[in-house]
């Protein structure tokens, strides 16, 4: 007879998992809202070790369970693939404006993408400008720069929120504050603004450019202010709202219009955000492209 030697562990979660996994089997005690796992194994011939075998299985199953607790919770668990940017390659980009910062996440992927552009970035609150600059630090192509942009020049006032990335120069809207709470608290905090077209000639612009604004609504305002750099640009990436999140904001409709008054086609979204109560979709980061190119 095969000697058998076994294990009994205990894990609380109120899901059913599947009945079976690799060398485990499974069994959901209801009335105890607990999980019985039973790993049994035989014992191998001489110079078979099960040990490597057994670990995957292990981890399989602790994944496995992991991801269905997450799930019951209605967390939504994907893994986190790189993304596509053969796209942004294609265009031949040598000068970036990243307008609208924060920490630099866009300039991560921008560098990834683009190893020889030059990148402006454009953040106006001070700690996510200091973070900003640490993301950059030795690129000797990369500009951090501590205002905004917009169609005024000088001091304003700008609602700082909790959520620091849901910071603008404009009100937040109630859809945006019930969407996510977690964004809803701000206080005002000053900032200095300048125009992009007045700030153009001394950032060194050269080649095919690309404009990259996210500026939670006031997105219009640096059209108003940068409307003449901005129209020559090859690609403009641009946060579009198709519900009003923040007050005073052009939607979608509005927004394409003006682009394409200004030569510019739209080529789709690269993302976009999901109410979390219902899945309808607020707003995108919308792909415009030249026209003639």
């Amino acid at each position: 007879d095969t000697a058998l030697s076994r294990r009994r562990s205990r894990v609380r979660i109120p899901y059913a998992l599947p009945a079976s996994s690799g060398d485990w089997s499974v069994e959901y005690a209801p009335s105890e809202a607990s999980l019985h796992v039973e790993a049994i194994h035989a014992h191998q011939p001489p110079g078979k070790n099960p040990t490597g075998r057994r670990l995957i299985a292990v981890f399989a199953f602790l994944r496995q369970l992991i991801w269905r607790a997450l799930s019951a919770a209605g967390l939504d668990v994907r893994r986190k693939r790189p993304p596509d940017d053969r796209w942004l390659v294609a265009l031949d980009i040598e000068t970036v404006l990243d307008i609208g910062a924060h920490v630099g996440s866009f300039y991560v992927r921008l560098r990834s993408a683009l190893p020889q552009a030059t990148i402006h970035s454009f953040e106006p609150l001070a700690d996510s400008y200091e973070t900003l600059v640490k993301q950059g630090a030795g690129d000797v192509l990369f500009w951090a720069h501590n205002y905004a942009l917009g169609a005024t020049d000088g001091p304003v006032e700008m609602y700082r929120s909790e959520f620091s990335p849901s910071s603008s120069v404009m009100k937040m809207g109630e859809l945006h504050k019930a969407a996510y709470p977690f964004s809803a608290a701000n206080a005002p905090v000053a900032i200095e603004m300048k125009r992009l077209d007045d700030v153009a000639d001394t950032l060194g612009i050269t080649g095919r450019v690309l404009v990259k604004i996210d500026v939670q609504g006031a997105e219009s305002q640096v059209l108003d202010g940068g409307g003449r750099t901005i129209s020559n640009a090859r690609a403009l990436i641009i946060e579009t709202s198709y519900r009003s999140l923040y007050d005073g904001q052009l939607l979608f409709a509005e927004m394409h219009d003006r682009l394409r008054s200004m030569g510019f086609l739209f080529h789709g979204n690269v993302q976009q955000m999901v109410d979390p109560r219902d899945g309808s979709v607020l707003q995108a980061d919308s792909l415009f492209l030249r026209d003639a190119d």
